[in-house]
């Protein structure tokens, strides 16, 4: 049976990648790159196992909240002050985000779909934070005035489904913030390069980048999808997936030769244009304009 794009419903596709858990497949018309499991979800060692939940997210604070930081920063910025404006989060986690907002006047609320990460971020902003998928959002329509989605949107079964659901419960005039990996930065295409002169034994690079993802955006695929919801874009910019300050803390930089790799390819990213994460924040729209 032949696979149809879920963005722009395109039955071609070509196989860019065949390992062990999925296939990635390269949608031929807006070039979304979209995982096709071989197994159930679990089977690929991804749990979520509640044990220490506490004490394992402070240590991913510890490694990934400086450079989250810098990003929502920048992202409250270009929104500017919320003057009691109301914003989700979505896949708020620990709530980062909303407690960053609600510094600048933003009335939070937060969404995560792990019942204990819930709890967790409930209690350190003070603010609702409900148990909740993107797909079902626990809120009447039009309510909110900023919807965030932080590295979320790269996991949905359907992001057609989920903006769709996201569009319900924006206000018209919108805003909405999106950060995902660009399927076009340097580090995916090497990701792809390695694989293929290789002629396909070295997987681990793409099954560490897709083995928790289920779509690579670019640029094209991501502002077709946006369009299609309703939206426009307002600001667009890439940045960097890694924190060089945090980097040698990672489990998976323990080597130098590693350290000094990534640290190259992060450079060469800055130079060429080709970051490895797009954050766009667009406007709601009225779909008869």
């Amino acid at each position: 049976m032949t696979l149809a794009c879920k963005i722009c419903d395109c039955t071609e596709s070509t196989v860019c990648a065949n390992v062990d858990q999925f296939l990635l497949r390269r949608c031929s018309n807006c070039s979304a790159i979209y995982r096709v499991d071989k197994m159930k979800a679990g089977d690929f060692g991804i749990e979520e196992a509640d044990i220490n939940l506490e004490n394992v997210w402070q240590e991913y604070e510890k490694l990934y909240y400086g450079g989250r930081a810098v990003t929502y920063d920048k992202v409250l910025h270009l929104l500017g002050l919320g003057h009691s404006k109301r914003l989700l989060d979505i896949g708020s986690a620990l709530g980062w985000f909303m407690e960053k907002a609600a510094l600048n006047g933003y009335e939070t609320w937060g969404i995560e779909p792990s019942t204990n990460v819930a709890h967790l971020g409930q209690k350190r902003t003070n603010r609702p934070v409900e148990i909740a998928m993107v797909e079902e959002i626990p809120h009447d329509r039009d309510f909110f005035h900023v919807l965030s989605l932080f590295d979320v949107l790269e996991h949905t079964e359907d992001p057609i489904v989920s903006m769709n659901e996201i569009r319900r419960v924006l206000a018209d005039g919108g805003m909405l913030v999106l950060r995902v990996p660009d399927a076009d930065g340097l580090l995916p295409r090497m990701s792809h390069f390695l694989y293929n002169i290789t002629f396909g034994c070295y997987t681990k690079p793409l099954i560490l980048l897709y083995r928790f993802h289920r779509w690579g955006f670019n640029k094209k695929s991501l502002r077709l999808l946006l369009c299609n919801a309703g939206f426009e874009v307002v600001y667009e910019y890439c940045e960097d997936a890694q924190d060089l300050s945090a980097m040698k803390q990672k489990e998976w930089a323990k080597n130098s030769l590693v350290i000094c790799g990534v640290t190259a390819l992060i450079y060469l990213s800055q130079i060429l244009g080709l970051r490895d994460e797009r954050v766009i924040i667009a406007r709601k729209i009225d779909r008869k304009l």
